[in-house]
């Protein structure tokens, strides 16, 4: 983090709408070694990034985590809350809605960022909600100097997409990292960026993930005497195919396809 400014006044929040519970507890729950995880984030902002705002979607997850947080735990910090649409509870239980509301009431600042069209189809409400739901990452990261997030690792999702674009504009800041327990820097663009490993002659795709890995796998592929797969970025993961799969077995690459995760490191 050498080269980014050590203040970070405005902090974007960004996680997952689901979490497990051991996940919340972890962030959450203070334990006799020190506080929940994100308890010690925001009073880290605080004194070693010199945070001044956290500013939430009000999302279900992690988003309301991160306000309740700021309010509780934050000692000055203020809470500015970026809703989508009017809307956006309409659909949740009653003490989801109850509690969103109250953290509305509770923030500093209040962003409504778009209108959702009444009347609309489902499939258009989804659409149409989507792009609000964009649109208001997209005025949040406008606003933040930095971001805070919680991302399992997945290349797909509003939580990926707001953190890939982060980084492509060389925004800091802190990701809480669940499978490795731990909260660490945001991670550099070529893990963030999706891509897939595919034959050079039918383009067949062996393989996907981020561009890092499908490139750290096309180099131990090569060294292992396959030099026919190639690497692509993906930005919109449309292939369809899993980390580890294979889907190769056309008559054109049958003769070179091999079991990817067999291939020695």
């Amino acid at each position: 983090m050498g080269t980014h400014p050590s203040r970070w006044p405005v902090v974007a929040g960004t996680g997952h709408r689901e979490l497990p519970d051991d996940a919340v507890a972890w962030l959450t729950v203070g334990t006799e070694t020190g506080p929940g995880k994100l308890v010690d984030g925001i009073r880290w902002l605080r004194d070693e990034r010199a945070t001044t705002t956290v500013v939430s979607g009000l999302a279900l997850g992690f988003d309301q985590l991160l306000a309740d947080a700021v309010l509780e735990h934050g000692d000055g910090l203020q809470l500015w809350v970026f809703i989508p649409f009017e809307e956006q509870a309409a659909r949740w239980i009653r003490a989801q809605r109850a509690r969103w509301a109250e953290l509305r009431a509770a923030a500093h600042r209040e962003v409504v960022c778009g209108v959702l069209p009444i009347d609309l189809p489902p499939a258009g409400r989804s659409k149409a909600v989507n792009r609000l739901l964009w649109g208001r990452d997209d005025r949040m990261l406008h606003e933040a100097t930095a971001v805070m997030s919680y991302w399992d690792g997945r290349l797909t999702g509003g939580t990926h997409g707001t953190l890939l674009k982060a980084v492509e504009r060389g925004m800091p800041g802190v990701r809480f990292n669940p499978a490795a327990r731990r909260a660490e820097y945001l991670p550099v663009l070529d893990r963030l960026v999706p891509a897939v490993l595919y034959h050079r002659d039918c383009g067949c795709v062996a393989d996907s993930g981020s561009l890092a890995a499908m490139s750290e796998l096309a180099g131990r592929l090569a060294r292992a005497g396959h030099r026919q797969w190639r690497v692509r970025r993906e930005p919109s993961r449309r292939t369809g195919v899993g980390r580890g799969g294979q889907r190769t077995g056309c008559a054109r690459c049958a003769a070179d396809s091999v079991r990817v995760a067999s291939v020695p490191k």
